[in-house]
């Protein structure tokens, strides 16, 4: 095909090539901030499908093509490559590249008409590509450019470093397969909206890729709460970030607090989204507290001396709606960032802290904790005979069992592709009231039975009986003086177990003395 003339007038089209969902989220962002008559975002499939859009707008039988935007990864080795078969087809098209911040001396090279360095928000990414956005044209002092590559505009905050770390983890779920979660090392890229980036993007990318219900928060709690302040004492919006990034159940009803001091109205509440279809009563002012088109819920001041126009309460509902937003918004990304997400155990980044945590507490109560380090017997022919899909659910049906029959305020980790840690921490003992405490000695060996007794349909009739593990159970401080100490005794005790003839748990001097007393 000879090189094309310029595309023909009109508004015209953008293509974005597909690279995950995070991409694609972007793309829907900037699809509904969109002003009318600007360019047309699509997505393609691949680069193929790119070409094959760009050829066809050339010979008049799609509408004009006027940028496209592709990532690095997509690339592959061949940037360059890449830009030169496009220019071949047609040599005015604005050509867009997204790289990582670790990629920037590629992109640079690459020839491109211009680079987002990635993550981005979504107006970075339709100011790139000339798209116009209602949101650009609404304020009064308009985004800047996107950032070129070069030097960041300043450090990272922790939300916004932790926003990465969650989106680039998003994009890199632990298989069955051996090997470390994956620690993201790009750094932010200038400013951004964090509150667009980690809603817009991580967040909507995160519910489309979610298969499985969330765990419990409770299951990877790792940080300590933050008292929250006074009741006399003033609250400003300093107090509400503490509480999204503690984790805590505290932003709602500081956030109430807030504005019933600023309307004078103590019997203001936050009421189900339900309650807008009822019939308000007399001097009852409702109003929808919404995140978007989401409706999150109602706010309701009273009818009599503390009666509040509607007009005043609005405004106070759309800053809520935005407060509640962003709390949920990373929660999820707290639990996805802490978990497994194959099997919803913790992952080795929340055992690290939580056993640091947990030793640290024992140390200053001078009490014991044990730990339980194993893996599954065999488990690569589980993947061999019966394929991946067959291995994840062995993986599931063992966590699944494990939490049947440890205490409540026992810990369970996935550290590897069929490791796991347990972390003993419960004190309290049982459920059942009144009940015994159980011994770490029991729970290990009836884990350990009930493992044998699994009964898998996905692996045949062979599955009955075949699934079994070998553990090596540790205990601070006799088979460790520290967290690595501890850990790496019973790492060394499951290869003993393993090296015996499998299907066995191995208790070191400290644990095997002092277990029942745990």
């Amino acid at each position: 095909m000879t090189p094309a003339t310029a595309p023909a007038a009109g508004i015209g089209r953008v293509l974005l090539v597909r690279d995950g969902h995070g991409l694609a989220e972007l793309a829907e962002a900037i699809r509904r901030g969109s002003a009318p008559n600007s360019l047309r975002l699509e997505e393609m499939e691949s680069v193929y499908d790119a070409l094959v859009e760009l050829a066809a707008s050339l010979e008049g039988e799609a509408p004009p093509v006027r940028s496209l935007a592709i990532s690095l990864r997509v690339c592959g080795d061949d940037a360059a490559g890449v830009l030169e078969a496009i220019r071949r087809i047609d040599s005015h098209v604005r050509l867009v590249l997204l790289a990582p911040r670790g990629a920037a001396a590629v992109a640079a090279e690459a020839g491109f008409d211009d680079v987002v360095l990635l993550p981005a928000g979504s107006a970075d990414l339709a100011a790139a590509l000339q798209i116009t956005t209602e949101t650009a044209e609404g304020r009064s002092g308009r985004r800047g450019p996107v950032e070129r590559i070069g030097p960041a505009q300043g450090e990272p905050t922790q939300l916004e470093a932790h926003a990465l770390e969650v989106q680039e983890a998003a994009r890199q779920p632990m298989r069955n397969d051996r090997h470390s979660l994956a620690q993201a090392t790009i750094p932010f890229a200038g400013e951004r909206d964090v509150v667009e980036m980690v809603i817009d993007d991580a967040m909507q990318a995160f519910a489309a890729r979610r298969e499985r219900p969330l765990p419990q928060a409770s299951d990877v709690a790792v940080a300590p709460s933050v008292p929250a302040p006074p009741d006399n004492e003033a609250l400003g919006d300093t107090d509400l970030v503490d509480a999204v990034l503690d984790g805590s159940d505290r932003l709602v009803a500081m956030a109430l607090r807030l504005i019933r001091n600023e309307l004078h109205c103590e019997e203001l509440h936050l009421a189900p989204a339900s309650e807008l279809t009822r019939e308000e009563r007399p001097g009852e002012t409702r109003v929808a507290v919404r995140w978007r088109s989401n409706t999150l819920g109602c706010l309701i001041a009273p009818s009599g001396t503390q009666s509040v126009a509607a007009a005043n309460l609005q405004p106070w509902a759309d800053w809520l709606g935005h407060w509640v937003r962003l709390d949920r918004a990373h929660e999820e990304l707290r639990i996805l960032a802490w978990t497994d997400e194959l099997t919803g155990a913790g992952n080795r980044r929340a055992f690290e802290r939580v056993l640091e945590q947990t030793v640290a507490e024992a140390r200053n109560e001078r009490r014991s904790v044990s730990i339980m380090y194993f893996d599954i017997d065999n488990f690569k022919s589980y993947n061999d005979r019966f394929g991946h899909d067959a291995g994840d659910e062995v993986l599931r049906e063992v966590v699944e069992l494990l939490r049947a029959v440890i205490r409540r305020g026992d810990h369970v980790f996935r550290v590897g592709g069929d490791e796991f840690v347990v972390i003993f921490a419960d004190s309290r003992g049982p459920g059942t009231a009144g009940a015994a405490l159980e011994s770490v000695e029991t729970i290990a060996h009836r884990f350990r039975d009930r493992v044998c007794e699994l009964k898998l349909p996905q692996l045949g009739i062979d599955g009955p009986g075949t699934v079994s593990i070998s553990a090596g159970v540790a205990m601070y401080p006799w088979d460790g003086h520290d967290a690595r100490g501890l850990l790496a005794h019973a790492d060394q005790l499951a290869l003993q177990s393993k090296r015996g003839g499998k299907n066995t748990i191995t208790f070191g001097p400290g644990a095997r003395d002092h277990c029942n007393e745990t």
